[in-house]
């Protein structure tokens, strides 16, 4: 992950929250936060976001716009993983994650955002 962050100049990473129920997905914060510790870090920012169905739709901190073209191409990118997708009123259902969407634009006065929970901010 270091040598991405190096390769790449990344300043900020979106990553799973630590409380997450799946193992691989804990682990993968773990990863995060130790790459991206300490201020020889060029990593600015870190975000947990939501993942309705493990029950980690705490109260965010950080909430990111979304406007169509990103939601059109969020929903691309979650076609590639048909396998996990799952019918209406699943969580990861694409009506579950489009009224999610709205939510949180509606706590922020927009049409749709992601919410996040911030856990590094620094410049």
């Amino acid at each position: 992950i270091e040598a991405q962050i190096e390769h790449y100049h990344i300043e900020a990473v979106m990553t799973h929250q630590l409380e997450d129920r799946n193992h691989d997905h804990r682990l993968t914060a773990e990863a995060v936060r130790t790459a991206t510790r300490g201020h020889a870090s060029p990593v600015q920012c870190v975000l947990g976001f939501e993942i309705p169905e493990a029950g980690l739709l705490s109260t965010p901190t950080w909430y990111e716009r979304i406007d169509e073209i990103h939601w059109t191409s969020k929903l691309e990118a979650l076609a590639a993983y048909r396998s996990e997708q799952r019918p209406w009123p699943h969580p990861r259902s694409a009506t579950a994650l489009a009224e999610l969407s709205h939510l949180r634009g509606g706590q922020v006065g927009t049409t749709c955002a992601e919410a996040f929970t911030l856990l590094r901010y620094c410049r």
